[in-house]
């Protein structure tokens, strides 16, 4: 019996993750650029960038912004993270979460997906691409606010 725990389950009564940590940091490296349209249930549609710098062993630098509608970059923020904290934002509670595999044809691909659903609400994350989810589905008063990824840029 191998008594080696699993390094995509970060805490009991937790599904295993999508991406250990450290694939997280091997898929998201320095400059790695991520370009997502947010179309909120009601409102208007808009862009919304992330962008990983200042990565090291331990962690990285999250920058986000919005894109304005001239292409100017709108409320900058930038917040570190270490590898396990972007992990641990996928580790979905067992009670109450379905996973299940579909494929997902994004703007630049198509893509294998492991589907994280729960209240209504699903994740859908990328075989090939260790990281955020490249959709997200969350409902809210108005309807479902549909986040989805649009460009992935690797420098």
């Amino acid at each position: 019996m191998d008594a080696t725990p699993d390094p995509h389950v970060v805490g009991d009564g937790r599904l295993p993750t999508p991406f250990t940590a450290d694939e997280i940091r091997q898929g998201c490296l320095e400059g790695r650029t991520v370009r997502l349209r947010v179309e909120p249930a009601s409102g208007t549609a808009y862009q919304r960038v992330n962008r990983y710098a200042d990565c090291d062993a331990d962690g990285t630098t999250v920058e986000s912004w919005v894109v304005g509608e001239g292409g100017e970059q709108v409320g900058f923020a930038a917040n570190r993270q270490t590898w396990l904290d972007l992990q641990r934002h996928a580790a979905f509670p067992v009670a109450g979460t379905a996973v299940t595999d579909e494929t997902l044809d994004l703007r630049f691909g198509t893509f294998a997906c492991r589907v994280y659903s729960r209240e209504g609400a699903r994740f859908l994350f990328a075989v090939d691409l260790p990281g955020m989810p490249v959709r997200y589905e969350i409902p809210d008063e108005g309807g479902v606010t549909v986040t989805e990824m649009v460009a992935d840029e690797r420098t």
